[in-house]
């Protein structure tokens, strides 16, 4: 003979009737404020925490629609209707909305509708709403996404600022034109940047850099590395020698960083431009090679023997220039990795890369096709790359395009 529980009792302490219970349940949980209504959605029952949340007494609510604790304008849309609806039609209805209580103010209440029905034919006997003030929380959400908003906008000024660039033409010789798109998955601003400024007379710099990190931190980290830059450059308008003591910097830099945060890299490419000889020297580190595309639909000519390792690994680092005579006409390219790290995909796993080989043949092409925008161009190799990935790049795109001109036309 087995010893159950039975009668009114349960594991040795009273067990109430249904009755008892659903009384307990209405007086004593003042978290949450429960109440039944009719099919009609007229207030059946009220209980404490309903009372103490939204103010009314049980007998002052009960009898009255329930959209009396809905907002005048949540009324006007007929939410306190589709609420029921749905509950009716799918069993609940879950939702996070402001209510309104006795005094007129305002709490942002999450609550869960469900729909009562008989055993037997399962008609609709009316509802039960279960209902938390989480208005607190809901304060503080705000205040995270005004801060983020705050924080967004400076990222977005500072942004603004770093990838401001001379008009095109205004260097005498050279047109140049640069494309920057943030990436398509990423709301925060990225460490892609570029920059063009004079170091001498008749001489234009040209850079192109990918930093480590997301957001204000790389947006100031980048800031620090474009402002040295132009210091280096302008001191002595040496690609090479503008790497060696930017690398330094970095270096040191994380050496003397209290916090240790590292990961104080950067990828570069770096050329100047002298018009007045119709040359370029080039330098790069840890980025794409630029390459020169000759007027007139030659092959292009990748720049591989100016490269180095990327800045701000090893103070030791060594990197070398190469120069190049630049053609009327021609063009140089500078771009971050991308466009060369698009990939296409299948099976929801990544594939082949547009790669090094596709953007210079990318670029080539369009530049033939627009032979007097480099604008253009520029956007339409991007919306090569990002077809050949199947609608979107998963990183930041910085391309930057230059040409001699002397005189023939051609704009940027």
């Amino acid at each position: 003979m087995t010893n159950e529980p039975h009668g009114g009792e349960r594991a040795g302490l009273p067990f109430a009737s249904a009755e008892e219970q659903f009384r307990l349940l209405m007086e004593e949980v003042t978290d949450y404020s429960i109440f039944f209504t009719d099919p009609e959605n007229r207030l059946v029952t009220w209980n404490a925490g309903a009372e103490r949340i939204l103010g009314w007494t049980e007998s002052e609510i009960v009898g009255r629609n329930a959209r009396l604790i809905f907002t005048p304008e949540d009324r006007e849309k007929g939410d306190p209707e589709r609420e029921i609806g749905t509950a009716a039609a799918e069993g609940r209805a879950v939702n996070e909305r402001w209510h309104v209580r006795k005094d007129g103010s305002r709490f942002w209440g999450s609550g869960i509708v469900t729909a009562l029905r008989d055993e037997a034919g399962g008609e609709l006997r009316g509802f039960c709403k279960v209902m938390r003030d989480l208005t607190e929380r809901k304060r503080w959400e705000n205040e995270l996404q005004a801060a983020l908003a705050k924080q967004s906008h400076v990222v977005d000024t500072l942004q603004t600022s770093l990838l401001m660039v001379p008009p095109p033409d205004i260097f005498p010789g050279i047109t140049v034109k640069p494309l920057y798109e943030s990436a398509s998955d990423d709301a925060l601003i990225g460490g892609d940047f570029f920059d063009v400024f004079a170091v001498a007379d008749g001489q234009v710099a040209l850079a192109v850099g990918d930093a480590t990190g997301k957001g204000l931190e790389a947006a100031t980290y980048t800031a620090e590395v474009k402002f040295a830059l132009r210091a280096y450059l302008r001191e002595s308008p040496s690609p090479a020698d503008a790497l060696r003591r930017m690398n330094s910097f970095l270096v040191e830099k994380e050496r003397l960083d209290p916090m240790h945060l590292g990961g104080s890299y950067v990828a570069l490419a770096l050329s100047v431009v002298d018009t007045r000889a119709a040359e370029v020297c080039c330098a790069w580190a840890g980025i794409e090679p630029p390459f020169l595309v000759p007027v007139g639909g030659g092959e292009p000519v990748p720049l591989l023997e100016c490269g180095g390792p990327l800045l701000g690994i090893d103070a030791g680092s060594e990197f070398h220039e190469q120069r190049v005579l630049l053609g009327p006409g021609d063009v140089l390219a500078m771009s971050t990795d991308g466009l060369t790290e698009a990939r296409t995909r299948q099976d929801g796993k990544s594939r082949d890369f547009f790669g090094y080989d596709g953007l210079m043949r990318a670029v080539r092409e369009e530049v033939e096709r627009h032979p007097t925008s480099l604008g253009d161009a520029g956007v339409a190799v991007a919306q090569r790359a990002r077809e050949f990935a199947g609608g979107t790049i998963s990183d930041d795109v910085c391309l930057l395009l230059a040409r001699r001109v002397g005189g023939h036309g051609l704009t940027a």
